[in-house]
C-alpha cells in the first residue's frame, strides 16, 4: 500500500514539473513568439509566411488573406539566432525581409505593401 501511494506521489510530481515547464516553444521553457504579418500587396493575394534561420532550416508559420493582419506563433527558435521572413503569393512573387532576431515573448511586426520590420 505504501508504494503504491509513493508511484503515485511521484507520478504526480512529474505531471506537475512538465505543466509547469511549458512544453512547446522556444528553448525558453515555452515560451513563444509571434509575428504579425500586414498582407496589403497589391494585386490582393493569400500569402505563405516562412521563417528561414540563418544557419538552419525553414519552417511555415502560416498563410494570411488578402488585405489581412494576421499574428503568426513562432514556437520553436532560438534566442539572438539571425532570422529572415519570406512571403510567398499565390502567384508565386516572394517577398524576402531584412535579418533579425527574435527572443521569446517579443513580437515582430512585418509589413509586406512596404517590407519594413518592426517591434
Amino acid at each position: 500500500m505504501k508504494i503504491e501511494r509513493l508511484v503515485t506521489a511521484l507520478g504526480a510530481i512529474a505531471v506537475a514539473t512538465a505543466c509547469a515547464s511549458g512544453g512547446s516553444g522556444g528553448e525558453e521553457g515555452g515560451v513563444e513568439a509571434r509575428v504579425e504579418v500586414i498582407n496589403e500587396v497589391q494585386p490582393p493575394s493569400t500569402v505563405s509566411v516562412y521563417m528561414d534561420e540563418e544557419v538552419g532550416g525553414r519552417t511555415l508559420l502560416g498563410t494570411v488573406a488578402p488585405m489581412a493582419t494576421r499574428t503568426l506563433p513562432v514556437r520553436s527558435f532560438r534566442s539572438n539566432a539571425n532570422y529572415r521572413l519570406e512571403a510567398r503569393t499565390d502567384g508565386g512573387r516572394e517577398i524576402v525581409s531584412g535579418r533579425f532576431t527574435l527572443n521569446p515573448g517579443e513580437t515582430v511586426t512585418w509589413n509586406l505593401r512596404t517590407n519594413v520590420l518592426g517591434p
